[in-house]
């Protein structure tokens, strides 16, 4: 009887209709990767059901270009938005053979905090935090953060970046904006592409500075700190500057201020 049961349970279970894979998983499929640009600037509106161009402008927000039906006319329009905004060279551009075609650069990917490049350990021990002037990483947000001191000494957001290029390239117009150029520290931009702030100098040199109140900070932040005794003759701690001429002005502004 047993066995008699157990026939019948193996030949019910092989009667049984196997779900086959529907061509709505395959479809999905297909949609998921029509969503995933593979040029700069593009991403799919999904509630438009259009390709949506952005470029960032020199003020570091987002300005939407428009929304196209095709990937590629959506790619060209990118191009044509930093040509025209004179952004070359300071904001990425989809590449172009020598016909002016679009290059795919490759196959569709998502986008994640996860992906934006972290900074490289090597590259931190010869520059500091980043290789460029005005840049941090953002160690919780993972993201690169340009920032500047102002006239006042005070530091200024400037705003938080995928890439640390793109980061230096904000910073830069942040400082000429703000009338700081010559003042502040820019990063020098040569053939189109950004060159690397100096590297840092030997720790013991490093702790000299030639203006009063001003110290190197190495083991906290690599930076060059500001401080004065007042009247009390107390240490005050002012801030942390990217360069010694900042920090100097803020160490004269704290005393007549004191």
């Amino acid at each position: 009887e047993v066995d008699r049961l157990r026939r019948e349970l193996a030949e019910a279970l092989q009667e049984e209709d196997v779900e086959e894979p529907s061509e709505a998983t395959s479809d999905d499929i297909e949609d998921w990767a029509k969503r995933v640009s593979r040029f700069v600037g593009v991403a799919w509106d999904e509630k438009r059901r259009k390709w949506k161009v952005t470029l960032n402008e020199l003020d570091g927000k987002d300005r939407t270009i428009g929304r196209y039906d095709d990937e590629r006319e959506a790619a060209y329009a990118r191009n044509k938005a930093v040509l025209d905004a004179g952004l070359e060279g300071r904001r990425r551009m989809n590449a172009v053979d020598e016909h002016g075609v679009l290059v795919p650069p490759g196959a569709p990917h998502r986008r994640a905090k996860a992906s934006v490049i972290a900074p490289d350990p090597l590259a931190v021990t010869k520059y500091g935090v980043s290789k460029y002037w005005g840049v941090t990483w953002d160690r919780k947000g993972r993201v690169w953060r340009a920032q500047y001191t102002d006239g006042d000494g005070k530091r200024k957001s400037v705003g938080r970046y995928g890439n640390e290029e793109e980061a230096a390239y904000a910073y830069n117009d942040a400082i000429r904006e703000a009338g700081l150029e010559g003042v502040r520290k820019v990063n020098p931009v040569v053939d189109g592409k950004l060159a690397l702030k100096p590297p840092l100098r030997d720790p013991t040199a490093a702790q000299q500075s030639k203006y009063w109140g001003v110290t190197w900070a190495r083991k906290q932040s690599k930076q060059w700190r500001a401080t004065y005794n007042d009247a009390n003759t107390v240490k005050r701690h002012i801030g942390y500057f990217d360069d010694q001429e900042a920090a100097a002005l803020a160490v004269n502004k704290a005393i007549i201020d004191a």
